[in-house]
């Protein structure tokens, strides 16, 4: 890969001193066409908002190299690049500031650099990908350009990817504990996408929770925090009218649920400990905080 990046650059090279003195080297937007140079008002935005606070490089100049080369995609549309940064920033970087009391949490703890493609990356079993975290140090969000900041279902959408995405990263800092794993061991599928089986039963916030347990926690962390208190728990209420009640108005809980429920509890208990003990983060507040970020968003 950085051999042909070297024969691009060199080509490049030549192509350009090659040219008459007079012709200009237009480049395109985003680097495909009508890209204005110097500093913009999306790199001012990005070096206050993201580059100087956090060291947070936000790459949004389109580079295929940066992107895994088996999906086609598209570059952002510059105009949806601030608004959409500004939502990360709202549905992420301000929560955990508030509750940690200042910046410092995630100026340690941030990766540091941030790719942006217009378009999700499609799988050939159709699920899309919307983030993927790397190294610790990268995290990549798609379909930008598909992200409507007014839509409460979008902006959800967002709240959810980049903090699974950033649970990612943390856990690359600070280990899961090995009793994560062990709740739901023997349930994890690659097959999850046409699994038959409801996660709820068998102890799942979703259904990509049963990829393996790094995407499962990555995704108890990240539902609970954008659906809130009453949206985990309402998640978790699966009620059956009582066979008992004569009037049959009286619920209970629905027993095919009871013990995917208990081992989504031990889970909710490990997720709040390893917050607390690792980060001295109270979740169940951060959680208040970050839902609070939807409505925030879409207003």
């Amino acid at each position: 890969m950085k051999d042909r990046k070297y024969l691009v650059l060199f080509l490049l090279t030549i192509f350009f001193f090659s040219c008459k003195k007079d012709n200009k080297l237009v480049l395109q937007d985003n680097y495909l066409g009508n890209e204005t140079t110097g500093k913009t008002a999306i790199d001012i935005y990005l070096n206050t908002q993201f580059v100087k606070p956090y060291n947070i490089d936000v790459k949004y100049k389109w580079d295929q190299s940066l992107f895994d080369q088996q999906y086609v995609l598209v570059p952002p549309q510059e105009t949806n690049i601030m608004p959409f940064m500004e939502g990360v920033k709202q549905a992420w970087l301000d929560p955990y500031n508030a509750e940690t009391g200042s910046d410092v949490f995630m100026k340690i703890y941030t990766p540091k650099q941030i790719i942006l493609s217009g378009s999700a990356e499609i799988n050939t079993d159709g699920t899309e990908v919307l983030g993927e975290a790397s190294g610790g140090l990268t995290i990549l969000l798609t379909n930008v350009n598909g992200t409507d900041l007014k839509d409460v279902g979008a902006v959800t959408q967002l709240v959810h990817v980049i903090n699974h995405e950033f649970t990612h990263i943390l856990n690359q800092k600070k280990v899961i504990p090995i009793e994560y794993a062990k709740v739901s061991a023997g349930d994890y599928s690659g097959n999850w996408a046409t699994a038959k089986e409801i996660p709820l039963q068998l102890g799942f916030i979703s259904a990509y929770a049963r990829d393996k347990y790094t995407e499962d926690i990555a995704e108890m962390v990240s539902w609970m925090l954008t659906w809130g208190k009453d949206g985990y728990e309402a998640y978790l209420n699966k009620t059956i009218i009582d066979p008992t009640d004569p009037a049959k108005k009286r619920l209970i809980p629905d027993p095919a649920y009871a013990a995917g429920i208990a081992k989504m509890r031990q889970k909710e208990a490990i997720v709040v400990d390893y917050f607390k003990k690792n980060f001295n983060i109270d979740f169940y507040s951060l959680q208040t905080r970050v839902h609070a970020s939807i409505a925030a968003i879409s207003n």
